[in-house]
């Protein structure tokens, strides 16, 4: 067994066009490979090299046209040392030999098998792999390179929405400056109001006799909504409460929903499987932590984000505070973004003034850039289209890293491109002066001035195994 485990991750290995040249060319998002693959004549190789067939035979399927898409799961859990892989060109698995050269080869490679039985009818796409030929992938955080496909969020619907609940109650606290609620599999609804009271309604879906308990404390001006029940098949609640303005909410989610108005207390939540949706926070910094949802904002001035695999909406925001992994956002108007910690997922950005922090698996579009652009950058793609007469500067330190800049020709720039491995392409339609050039196989160097004024703005791009682009 676990032979033929070893020689069928080697089959696939040898589907990489692993041609680790010393200048690519392509981004490392892109993917497109087809193969043709006799089924017939892999099964004799394999009985060659007297392996049992019985489990691979019917895990094997019936194609003519091998058209892989590059699915991160079956490397998720094992790491592969790829100091071999460009050693890899063009196999024939009709070629028994070339198998036995690739036994041969299997020597430089290291490969945690463990989880290989997951292996069924799997679809890989690999064209940009050869940029692994020669360093090693630890492939902990290999699922963003999936054209950074949306992650997999959950959509709560409540069940009994269009029901009516099958009992109510209503409670009215005084003299509460804190309302927590720790909740599950239900929806919380909040409003403020002129009122100097907290009002309270217990909405209690009963499901077969099944009845869900909320526990209610009222100590030291505090309000502490807490639910009791089984799970998913239980009775359920929701809760709807009105709110002095200026209070504290701190609200604990799973598999639920938030709705909120205008909001001008302190505002906190930790959700899993849950979704914010919610009007504007006024004169407060809302603190979200989320996983695996939706955050939805009209507007918001100051703003902490904590998140993973979860999509964050949000039309306006002056200063946003980002930490996490694996997110999607959509911003239409921003100010300022700062990364607490490296971050990674698909950013697309109407217009931002500043962005300054670290960037990891990111593919990042943004359509209008008017000041300031600092980070380090890891595996990603930057694309501005476009940048603001307004323009401070530009700074990137990247590996794997694609940069395309779009500058208008009412912009003048400095610029030092500092290239290993990588190409710097200018449209001709640019004016530029080059102060300094030079270049071979391995670096580029190259510096001067993009635009006919006098430069307002400086760029600085150093950069390996990527290209920059000026547009």
């Amino acid at each position: 067994m676990k032979k033929y485990i070893v020689l069928t991750v080697l089959c696939i290995l040898s589907f990489f066009k692993a041609e680790a040249t010393v200048q690519p060319k392509d981004s490392i998002w892109n993917y497109n490979f087809s193969y043709d693959f006799d089924k017939g004549a892999f099964l004799k190789d394999m009985q060659d090299l007297k392996v049992d067939l019985e489990d691979i035979k019917k895990s094997l399927p019936d194609f003519s046209k091998f058209n892989y898409e590059f699915n991160d799961s079956i490397f998720r859990y094992y790491k592969i040392d790829t100091a071999g892989l460009g050693k890899l060109r063009n196999f024939a698995f009709v070629d028994s030999e070339k198998l036995k050269e690739l036994r041969e080869m299997s020597r430089n490679f290291k490969v945690d098998t463990v989880h290989l039985g997951k292996l069924r009818n799997f679809r890989i796409d690999t064209t940009g792999f050869y940029r692994f030929g020669n360093i090693k992938v630890d492939t902990a955080n290999f699922r963003m390179f999936r054209g950074m496909q949306k992650p997999r969020v959950f959509n709560y619907k409540d069940k009994n929405s269009s029901q009516a609940p099958t009992r109510t109650e209503k409670k009215t606290f005084s003299n509460i400056t804190k309302v927590n609620f720790e909740h599950q599999y239900g929806n919380i609804i909040v409003e403020e109001s002129r009122s100097k009271q907290v009002e309270l309604e217990i909405q209690y879906f009963d499901t077969d006799g099944k009845r869900a308990i909320a526990n209610v404390i009222s100590a030291n001006s505090s309000l502490t909504v807490k639910t009791m029940n089984t799970g998913s098949n239980s009775g359920r609640i929701n809760y709807v409460v009105s709110v002095p303005k200026n209070i504290t909410l701190n609200v604990n989610l799973r598999h639920g929903n938030i709705v909120m108005d205008n909001y001008q207390g302190a505002f906190s939540s930790n959700l899993t499987y849950s979704n914010l949706k919610a009007g504007s926070f006024v004169n407060t910094k809302p603190m979200i932590q989320g996983r695996y949802g939706n955050v939805k904002i009209d507007n918001v001035e100051n703003i902490a984000i904590d998140a993973s695999y979860t999509n964050v909406m949000i039309t306006n925001v002056d200063r946003m505070e980002l930490s996490g992994k694996y997110n999607n956002y959509k911003l239409d108007k921003v100010k300022d973004i700062i990364n607490k910690s490296e971050v990674s997922g698909s950013f697309k950005i109407g217009s931002i003034e500043r962005i300054n922090g670290d960037m990891k698996y990111v593919n990042m579009v943004i359509d209008n850039l008017t000041s300031s652009f600092s980070s380090n950058c890891d595996y990603s793609n930057i694309k501005i289209n476009n940048v603001s007469p307004r323009l401070v500067n530009v700074d990137i330190n990247g590996r794997y890293s694609d940069v395309i800049l779009t500058i208008p020709e009412n912009v003048s720039a400095s610029f030092n491109i500092d290239l290993k491995n990588g190409n710097f392409n200018v449209d001709k339609r640019h004016a530029i002066k080059y102060t300094q050039q030079s270049g071979n196989t391995k670096q580029v160097i190259k510096k001067g001035q993009i635009g006919s004024k006098k430069p307002t703005a400086v760029i600085n791009i150093s950069n390996s195994y990527a290209d920059v682009q000026f547009k």
